[in-house]
């Protein structure tokens, strides 16, 4: 799919982005405005769309070089966070499991609350050495073309954690995990009442994971975004396409779907 450019540079954001974005009035004329709404896009300026766009609620990315990434506030301030931000609980026993030769994590239970790349790739490698990975999506999640990569060696389950009922589910599905690994943005769980505090009181021995789009410093930190995303905010798709020695940039990404029944509009990656 070949990105929209803008009057001074590229753009890259989902359709569900782009009509979050319209008026209700404008999402009933998406189809008959099409080619039109492309060319009020190239008549705008990139980082003014990308804000209007993120503000209703969107997923976007103006493209930005390296330059520009490592001058703006959250590239400064992702330059001063480390690779990994590593912390320690209590120390705890933890629970063993009959791992063999060729499935070196069988019996490790694994709970994978992570949309999409990533965090799926990450699980869905454990599940490839044996570990038992149950990934969590809310009811009416619907992301066909991406099921196959994301679910591969996983089962599968759904819930609404704004549900009482559903949430005791998800508490005892904690308590019996090893590893919890979610790609929330920062104070998603803990505005559902799951601080890590908390999630420490219901599994203490539980080793969690996280991950975030734009880090956990700086004013984007809870910008929602995913890999594409970021390659086109840090430098990375500006570098390519200059590479490739393209004049137009082009992607293969599927959009994000809603997860807003899940943490009831919370924040995510």
């Amino acid at each position: 799919m070949q990105l929209p450019e803008t009057k001074n540079g590229w753009i890259s954001c989902t359709q569900t982005s782009l009509i979050t974005a319209m008026l209700p009035w404008q999402c009933l004329m998406w189809v008959w405005i099409g080619k039109r709404f492309r060319k009020q896009l190239c008549c705008g300026e990139k980082n003014e769309l990308e804000e209007s766009i993120v503000q209703a609620g969107g997923v976007a990315a103006a493209m930005k070089t390296h330059r520009e990434w490592s001058m703006h506030p959250q590239g400064k301030a992702i330059a001063l966070e480390p690779l990994i931000h590593w912390g320690e609980s209590k120390q705890l026993t933890i629970r063993d499991w009959q791992g063999t030769q060729k499935r070196p994590l069988a019996g490790l239970k694994v709970l994978d609350l992570t949309p999409v790349l990533a965090g799926p790739v990450a699980t869905r490698t454990l599940a490839g050495f044996g570990a038992s990975v149950l990934r969590i999506d809310p009811p009416g999640w619907e992301e066909p073309y991406v099921v196959p990569d994301v679910t591969l060696g996983k089962r599968c389950a759904r819930l609404d954690l704004t549900r009482q009922n559903e949430r005791n589910i998800f508490e005892h599905l904690l308590m019996k995990a090893d590893i919890l690994i979610h790609g929330y943005r920062p104070e998603a769980l803990q505005q559902l009442g799951y601080s890590q505090s908390n999630r420490q009181k219901i599994s203490p021995a539980l080793i969690e994971i996280s991950l975030n789009a734009y880090g956990w410093m700086g004013p984007w930190s809870h910008r929602r975004g995913f890999d594409s995303i970021v390659q086109m905010s840090s430098g990375i798709a500006d570098a390519a396409m200059r590479w490739a020695k393209k004049l137009t940039f082009t992607t293969s990404h599927s959009s994000l779907g809603s997860r807003n029944r899940l943490f009831d509009g919370c924040s995510r990656d």
